[in-house]
C-alpha cells in the first residue's frame, strides 16, 4: 500500500439509483476507488471521471480530448502556481 491521501467526500445518490454512490478525490492513486469499494466488499460496476483539476470533462470519450478554454488555461496555471510549480 503507498502513503495515505487526503480524505475524500462520499454520497449516496437514490435519484439515480439504490446502488449509486458518488466518490470525490482531493487526490488519488493508481485504482483507489476499486480498492476502497473492494474493501467495504462492493464491486465498482461502472466508473466515471466527470470533472479533473476543476475542469467538467462533459461528454468525452475515451481517449478523446478537447481543448482549454481561457477561463480553463487560467484555472490550470492558477492551481500550478498554488502548487509552487510555474
Amino acid at each position: 500500500m503507498t502513503a495515505e491521501t487526503l480524505p475524500c467526500e462520499v454520497d449516496r445518490l437514490p435519484h439515480v439509483s439504490s446502488r449509486t454512490i458518488r466518490i470525490v478525490l482531493t487526490e488519488g492513486r493508481n485504482r483507489q476507488i476499486r480498492r476502497m469499494c473492494k474493501v467495504l466488499g462492493a464491486e465498482v460496476v461502472k466508473l466515471e471521471r466527470v470533472e479533473f483539476a476543476g475542469i467538467q470533462l462533459g461528454n468525452l470519450s475515451p481517449g478523446a480530448h478537447s481543448f482549454l478554454s481561457k477561463q480553463e488555461t487560467k484555472a490550470v496555471k492558477a492551481l500550478l502556481k498554488s502548487a509552487g510549480i510555474s
